[in-house]
């Protein structure tokens, strides 16, 4: 009897996890979608910026972060000093990143993103895992 039980008990939290998990791998591959159909105004031109320096600094919780600044030209405008908001533990100053700036606006600027292959395979593999999961449990549970 206890086994009949403990069958109940997991069947029901077996269904929403899977349909958790389901929808963990819908918002991964929805994220990544819009991530890699990220559009650059037309406008905009194309350049390298050289990583100027990055300053680490520590969070309350004593986490380091990290704030990139970045240097480039565009035209007859030199810029520096510009605050980058993302780091990678690739960078290096003196190191190059790839941004589309805006001519009219010489300090406005984008990052060029690079397709992140693992964020494909996560959202790939929840989506797997949890559609599969539900549909098995359900038959199962259809049988019954």
């Amino acid at each position: 009897m206890k086994a009949s039980v403990a069958h109940k008990i997991d069947a029901v939290f077996r269904l929403p996890t899977y349909l958790f998990v389901t929808a963990l791998g819908l918002v991964f591959a929805v994220l990544t979608f819009l991530s890699m159909n990220q559009k650059i105004p037309e406008n905009y031109v194309k350049t390298q910026a050289v990583i100027e320096r990055i300053e680490e600094y520590r969070k309350f919780d004593d986490t380091p972060e990290h704030e990139v600044y970045i240097g480039y030209r565009i035209g007859d405008a030199e810029l520096s000093d510009l605050p980058l908001h993302i780091y990678d533990s690739t960078m290096q100053p003196g190191g190059t990143v790839e941004i589309y700036v805006d001519p009219d606006m010489p300090d406005s600027f984008i990052l060029e993103q690079k397709n992140d292959l693992a964020f494909v395979i996560i959202s790939g593999v929840l989506l797997v895992i949890g559609v599969t999961g539900t549909v098995r449990h359900l038959a199962k549970f259809k049988k019954k």
